[in-house]
């Protein structure tokens, strides 16, 4: 990992953790929040899922618009994956490690039923960031550096999730996450392909 692939991902999480200990300082005097933590898993036809492993996904939203049957907000997740053991015999002699991470923020809509008030569907829209950051743990005769193997795709997130109360304030909540990228990189000043991937987040939550 180059010294400014490191940089850039330290500051990412900085601001990540910045915001959510600035929200939880007022989530005193505003009870609309919430904080989730999940597991990821790729779905479909995914590159994600042949290649890493989810570790955790971590958010946190905050409701503005609060109606008797309708509430809306806006959010912000951030999902971790590393890569698996296939991913590092693709690449044979250099053993790469891969740290793939997204940041995700949107604004998102939830609805309360009279008649099940303990489960809130939910949707989303929003950008998507997914980069990788590579450790490079063997040797190889080419010359190869891990910004070889890094890149980072930014595009369209749509977010569907259904969350159930098991109290006032814990719940459980299934995620899927629909997210259609591309590189920002041109080669010959053509735009690259499109890529679409599919997740599945199962995770547990809490609000203040």
């Amino acid at each position: 990992m180059t010294p400014d692939k490191q940089t850039s991902m330290k500051q990412t999480f900085l601001l990540v953790l910045l915001s959510v200990v600035t929200f939880l300082a007022y989530a005193q005097e505003q009870p609309r929040f919430s904080l989730e933590a999940g597991y990821p898993v790729g779905i479909g036809n995914n590159f994600v899922k042949e290649t890493h492993n989810g570790i955790l996904d971590l958010g946190f939203k905050f409701r503005f618009i609060e109606k008797e049957t309708f509430r809306a907000g806006i959010s912000l997740s951030s999902s971790l994956f590393i890569s698996n053991l296939e991913y590092q015999a693709t690449f044979e002699s250099l053993e790469p490690t891969s740290y793939l991470y997204t940041i995700q923020p949107r604004a998102f809509g939830e609805v309360n039923f009279a008649t099940a008030p303990r489960l809130h569907p939910a949707f989303g829209i929003g950008y998507m960031r997914l980069q990788n950051d590579v450790n490079l743990n063997g040797t190889s005769t080419e010359n190869v550096s891990p910004s070889d193997l890094e890149f980072t795709l930014n595009g369209l997130n749509i977010n569907l999730a259904f969350a159930y109360d098991i109290s006032n304030s814990f719940f459980v909540q299934l995620q899927y996450d629909f997210m259609r990228l591309r590189s920002s990189e041109r080669v010959d000043a053509v735009k690259p392909p499109r890529i679409e991937l599919n997740f599945l987040k199962f995770g547990i939550g809490v609000r203040f």
